[in-house]
């Protein structure tokens, strides 16, 4: 429903925004991922959109997503699109904040990986806040990743399950 009637989704989930429908790009991947998700139901939480509601004005703000499930090395992709009208609040780094948290809990994830254009500011200061640091180069755009550490802490003990050795 939030990828084919936004409308819908808006009136279901009682909430406002600002906009229409959601982002194209972000609209592509979702179809995409909702094909995959038919095929191989095990994949639904690396591909669905976590829809940012802001609970005191019920209003939408974005979305954030993994891109799929994490790879061979433990990597996985994350996107995040936030309303215009919602930047510069901090909106889209507590939303990814939460997301590197929870990975942190998955034990799967080794990296978290995001792309951003050479130009959008913004969306790398967001990244630099979340600890993501710029690891690669392409044409347009720069590539970030964080190290997940997957931890519990063992009664003094913390224990990190990357580095195998006590801490």
């Amino acid at each position: 429903m939030y990828v084919d009637d936004f409308d819908g989704f808006k009136m279901k989930m009682d909430i406002s925004s600002q906009r229409d429908s959601i982002d194209k790009e972000f609209r592509h991947l979702f179809t995409k991922a909702l094909k995959k998700i038919i095929n191989k139901p095990e994949l639904r939480f690396w591909l669905t959109p976590w829809v940012i509601i802001l609970k005191n004005e019920r209003a939408f703000a974005g979305s954030i997503c993994f891109k799929g499930a994490p790879d061979l090395n433990g990597t996985v992709e994350v996107g995040y699109d936030v309303d215009e009208l919602y930047w510069n609040n901090g909106i889209a780094t507590e939303a990814l904040m939460g997301m590197i948290a929870h990975t942190q809990k998955l034990g799967r994830v080794r990296y978290i990986k995001a792309e951003t254009e050479w130009d959008n500011l913004p969306s790398q200061a967001v990244l630099r806040k979340c600890g993501m640091a710029r690891y690669k180069y392409g044409q347009g755009s720069i590539w970030w990743r964080i190290k997940v550490i997957q931890s519990f802490n063992l009664t003094k003990w913390t224990y990190d399950f990357n580095e195998k050795r006590r801490m």
